[in-house]
């Protein structure tokens, strides 16, 4: 019997930039590998991480704090800059937008077939777009009350955190629709439990696509009120997924942030947030307790902004 709770692995290449005085610093200027736990994007200017992934979400953040200490120690030189989380930021030195995504991949052993087969539509095989609808109603729907509104609409308006933003892979599929909710441990745990529940829920038939979604122009424009309405509804159906009790602290903690009309902080430092300077560097192990996640001791400032 499995140790884990879903048969659903969770892995995620959030992105985040380095700033000096309110602008961003070229990020392969100082950090090698895009292979690496810690290295850089694509295009070389925004940082990235590539924790080890897991079936368990807590892993992967604990993975997560692991990675940022591992950067923290490796390259010395970014130690000066605040590391910031977020939708977007505006580099004047560039003359450019910097779009900054929370990409969470999902690995399953129907999904990989599905992506290696030719004829893609086989009834005897779940098929991801519906899992995509499903992750755009409940999840995208749900984290973008989180989300500083003109960091999302700066990154919307560079055809970034569209809907149904998904990419293929080896695994299965990376969701691409949320801005970067790495900047703290809390908010991290919170939406990487929601969306192994949703997708766990999804495979389970716990939960469908909503009839109603014809909301994309709401979301575009990120209209906070909007998806506010409707957010009583989404949270009713999430408690009924039968990974919410097992996640609920994680869980309550992104309700509790959006009853309380708070988006996360990206003015602020996510070193201190995760406590970078306080973790020892250590290894991932295959059968590290989830017991053991360190979590800082925080103020809620490091957390939300408004």
């Amino acid at each position: 019997m499995s140790k884990y709770l879903s048969d659903i692995e969770i892995g995620a290449d959030p992105e985040f930039a380095f700033l000096l005085d309110g602008e961003i610093q070229t990020a392969d200027d100082y950090v090698r590998g895009v292979r690496t736990n810690f290295g850089v994007d694509g295009c070389g200017a925004i940082a990235e991480l590539r924790p080890q992934p897991s079936y368990n979400p807590l892993e992967v953040v604990k993975n997560i704090q692991i990675a940022l200490a591992s950067g923290y120690q490796k390259f010395p030189k970014i130690r000066k800059f605040e590391w910031r989380a977020g939708g977007c930021f505006y580099s004047k030195d560039h003359g450019e937008d910097f779009p900054l995504g929370g990409h969470i991949h999902f690995g399953r052993f129907d999904l990989r077939k599905y992506i290696e087969r030719e004829d893609r539509y086989d009834d005897d095989i779940e098929q991801p777009d519906k899992l995509i609808d499903v992750l755009d109603d409940y999840l995208a729907q749900t984290i973008i009350l989180l989300e500083d509104v003109e960091g999302a609409c700066k990154r919307r308006q560079c055809n970034y955190g569209l809907l149904a933003g998904a990419r293929p892979n080896s695994h299965g599929f990376e969701y691409r629709t949320l801005s970067s909710w790495v900047g703290s441990p809390y908010v991290s745990a919170g939406v990487l439990c929601l969306a192994q529940a949703i997708a766990h829920g999804y495979f389970k038939k716990e939960i469908k696509p909503l009839d109603d979604r014809d909301y994309g122009s709401y979301f575009h424009k990120c209209d906070r009120a909007y998806f506010k309405r409707k957010f009583p509804r989404l949270r009713t159906s999430i408690q009924k997924l039968s990974l919410y009790k097992p996640y609920q602290k994680y869980i309550d903690f992104i309700f509790l942030l959006i009853e309380k009309n708070k988006t996360w902080n990206m003015k602020e430092d996510m070193k201190k947030a995760w406590g970078i300077k306080e973790i020892p560097i250590i290894e991932p192990a295959p059968k590290q307790k989830v017991e053991k996640l360190i979590l800082p001791t925080f103020e809620l400032k490091h957390i939300w902004g408004k």
